[in-house]
């Protein structure tokens, strides 16, 4: 099994003979060095029925099983693609979820033969899965599995490794570093709660205990570009992929200011200059609004023009 282990500590055990456990590396140095090698080989039946059982929570943290959540007996024809995520506060995977989010619905999955579905599973807390689900605009089912049990026996790696910058990812690295700061602080005593910060994810098409395809991550920027999995998925129409609006889509530091827990509202100083830039900020979108042009603006994802 690939997990995270420190010294003295007891590794998960392994799916398969042949599978090597991830060490933490010791020292900074190695942290981000190197380019990690990670097995693609989907799991078998065998291996899925393994983990069936599982459980997950939802927003209200009630346990459903793995397996209920991509074979159902009344609709085996239906394939799921199951997203796993870092921890609640990775503005990396913010970042993806909101560009497949902008191209990518459950009407247009539905609406595929045979027909489709996305489940999204993050290693936090479940008391967190409504604040992910608006940071990161994500419209599809969201689930927990802060024992992070799910992940070791499919194989996911535990890294900090960046790797290169995606095509999914619209804004800058700082950008994104400052907001997932900043909304780790806001969270009050939840702050603590988002997941393991080593833990990294991949995606998985199931369909009827079978898995069909699948791809786990070898950094924390490693998720399937979009346009691959829209084919992968059967939606290879050649659709551009939007890019977000600045301040209407994004949301930025508004968002952030308007995800606060009301304990960190309650202990700011200058709550009043706080306001008044949210309002600021409530202005500026509303004058973008206004100047929009009609019709749907897209754009490539790399330099592509509206």
């Amino acid at each position: 099994m690939v997990s995270r282990s420190g010294a003295g500590q007891p590794t998960a055990e392994p799916v398969s003979a042949d599978t090597k456990a991830f060490t933490k590396p010791e020292g900074p140095s190695q942290e981000f060095s190197g380019k990690i090698k990670v097995s693609q080989k989907s799991p078998s039946r065998k291996d899925l029925e393994k983990v069936a059982d599982l459980p997950l929570l939802d927003r209200n943290g009630e346990a459903r099983s793995f397996k209920s959540l991509h074979s159902d007996p009344e609709h085996r024809d239906v394939e799921t693609l199951i997203i796993f995520i870092r921890h609640f506060f990775c503005g990396n995977c913010q970042e993806y979820l909101r560009t497949l989010c902008s191209s990518v619905t459950a009407e247009s999955l539905a609406a595929l033969s045979p027909p489709k579905k996305i489940v999204v599973i993050g290693c936090g807390q479940p008391e967190l899965i409504d604040f992910y689900a608006e940071a990161s605009s994500c419209h599809f089912p969201i689930y927990a599995d802060p024992t992070r049990k799910l992940y070791q026996e499919l194989q996911m790696i535990s890294t900090k490794s960046p790797g290169s910058r995606p095509d999914y990812q619209q804004r800058s690295i700082l950008s994104i570093s400052i907001e997932s700061i900043f909304q780790g602080l806001s969270r009050g005593r939840n702050a603590l709660k988002g997941g393991d910060f080593w833990q990294v994810g991949g995606e998985f098409l199931i369909k009827d205990g079978e898995t069909l395809w699948c791809h786990r991550m070898s950094s924390t920027r490693d998720h399937t570009e979009v346009p691959e999995l829209r084919k992968i998925l059967g939606l290879d129409d050649g659709a551009r992929i939007p890019l977000r609006k600045r301040w209407s889509s994004n949301g930025g530091v508004r968002r952030s200011l308007s995800l606060r827990s009301p304990s960190w509202r309650s202990r700011s100083r200058g709550a009043g200059r706080k306001i008044s830039y949210e309002k600021l900020l409530e202005d500026k979108m509303e004058e973008d609004k206004e100047n929009q042009p009609s019709g749907n603006d897209t754009a490539e994802v790399n330099g592509g023009k509206a």
